[in-house]
């Protein structure tokens, strides 16, 4: 396991309260801070990242081209006293110092509407002869910029160490293609954390429903499959003559949990073939991703107290008033925007496994998650890596805690099983080029369309897309671009 998080929090709690008295200063904490197998040694600097310690770029002017809508997620611009505002602030600041940057930020609106005007501005900017060292952007957007031609492949810059634990397991080999990375995400971002898919799960209404297993066996045993979800709670709820007295054993909010139970079942889009490149996933071809659709379809329509209901409602009402027992959840962002003053127990657990034949659980981030890529006009790549690399160890020790501290305050330290249970669901995380290029591959919604009205049988879905060979060419077409 790369992380210990129920390690990382002690230390964050400690960073939090020197923050709060200290602010703008370097953190002297991490001077006394331990190690153990899962942890990283310091360097003689204090910090866990190998950069040099005498690593200075002299003032230079860090250009950043970043998207409005998670500005302040990313490059929170002036200190705050709340906790993950404050921790953000507090790793920009200490990176600029120690690698003698300044952060220069230049906007613009990015998220789904709004990519391809990103895309074309950054394109633009290049064309008249701008220059950003970074590019913090959109998830499907860094597809988009790719395929232009915008990005340098990030094997070649300098600094960069994705085997270190503040970049996710296999962001490097799943969003390779031959042997170049375009773009990659991490610790430097907390949206790597916030966008995280997970079940939230009513411990309350868990104990009054006298469910026989408790959550924490079922999913640390590994035996939380969809199968046994359905078992354990669909039925216990009941069926209400009004919808306003309903209570839910499940609810989820659109479509995009399609996603999370897809790949929560170990499947994906794409592979990668002997050489790296690219290639439609054989999982697609199987009985397996049949019976899987067939088993979405069932799960939203036949069972009465499973909630298809809007994602606001589904937990800033229904959940939050203790009328449902789970919640299919986009992301974790969730519990810090609705739950941080619940009135009741509740527990973040992945996505089930498909079935138990099935060794381990596998989690997704959504795409709001932030993606990182160096453009081809940086002025100098090397120290666009160490800001990079020096932003993910920086966030590793600070944003990360912060966020999980938020996210559940003392329920850590009261529950150690809480911290194991993200401990799986973070290094559970992959990446699929098969669904990051969404536009360009458009496989991200196959899944998807169990949970519509107009739902199509499997093999009418498939014949739409000639039984794949549409998806076959235009994995091709990126390989070829970027391979």
């Amino acid at each position: 396991m790369k992380n210990n998080f129920l390690r990382l929090i002690c230390i964050g709690l400690v960073l939090m309260m020197a923050l709060a008295v200290f602010a703008g200063c370097k953190n002297d904490g991490k001077e006394e801070n331990t190690t153990n197998g899962n942890q990283n040694d310091e360097t003689d600097d204090g910090n866990l990242d190998n950069l040099p310690s005498n690593l200075n770029f002299g003032g230079q002017v860090f250009k950043v081209y970043s998207w409005t809508e998670a500005k302040d997620l990313d490059w929170y611009g002036e200190f705050s006293a709340e906790l993950v505002n404050g921790a953000v602030y507090e790793s920009r600041e200490y990176v600029a110092e120690r690698l003698g940057i300044v952060f220069e930020h230049t906007t613009q609106a990015g998220h789904w509407a709004g990519r391809e005007t990103f895309i074309t501005n950054l394109e633009n900017s290049i064309n008249n002869g701008d220059t950003f060292d970074l590019v913090s952007q959109y998830t499907p957007a860094a597809a988009v910029g790719a395929m232009k031609g915008l990005y340098q492949d990030l094997n070649q810059v300098g600094y960069l160490d994705f085997d270190q634990p503040w970049w996710p397991g296999n962001i490097k080999e799943s969003c390779s293609i031959g042997d170049k990375v375009y773009f990659c995400s991490g610790d430097l971002s907390q949206t790597g954390i916030t966008e995280m898919g997970t079940v939230i799960v009513n411990l309350d209404m868990w104990e009054d429903l006298t469910i026989a297993e408790s959550i924490y066996d079922v999913v640390l045993g590994y035996d939380w499959t969809l199968e046994k979800m359905m078992t354990l709670t669909l039925g216990l709820t009941g069926e209400s003559e009004t919808a306003a007295d309903q209570k839910y054993a499940l609810i989820f909010g659109g479509g995009g949990v399609a996603d999370h139970i897809f790949y929560g079942s170990g499947m994906t889009f794409v592979t990668h073939d002997s050489d790296g490149l690219l290639q439609m996933s054989e999982d697609l071809e199987t009985q397996k991703a049949i019976d899987l659709y067939e088993d979405i379809r069932e799960l939203v329509t036949n069972y009465a107290d499973v909630g298809k209901l809007d994602s606001a409602t589904s937990i800033g009402t229904t959940f939050v008033e203790s009328k449902a027992l789970m919640y299919m959840s986009l992301r974790l962002l969730d519990v810090q925007t609705y739950l941080l003053d619940a009135d009741f127990d509740y527990a973040v657990v992945p996505y089930p496994m498909y079935d138990d034949e099935q060794e381990e659980y596998y989690s997704i981030a959504g795409y709001s998650v932030s993606m990182f890529s160096v453009p081809v006009t940086a002025a100098n790549s090397d120290m666009t890596g160490a800001v990079m690399e020096a932003m993910g160890s920086s966030g590793y020790e600070t944003i990360t805690p912060a966020v999980y501290e938020q996210a559940f305050r003392l329920r850590y330290m009261q529950n150690p099983q809480n911290a194991e249970l993200l401990d799986i669901i973070h290094d559970s995380i992959i990446y699929d080029s098969g669904r990051i290029f969404a536009d360009d591959i458009a496989m991200y919604n196959l899944f998807r369309n169990a949970f519509y009205d107009d739902y199509k049988e499997w093999t009418t879905l498939k014949a739409t897309y000639q039984n794949g060979d549409i998806w076959r060419i235009n994995i091709e077409k990126v390989n070829l671009k970027l391979g």
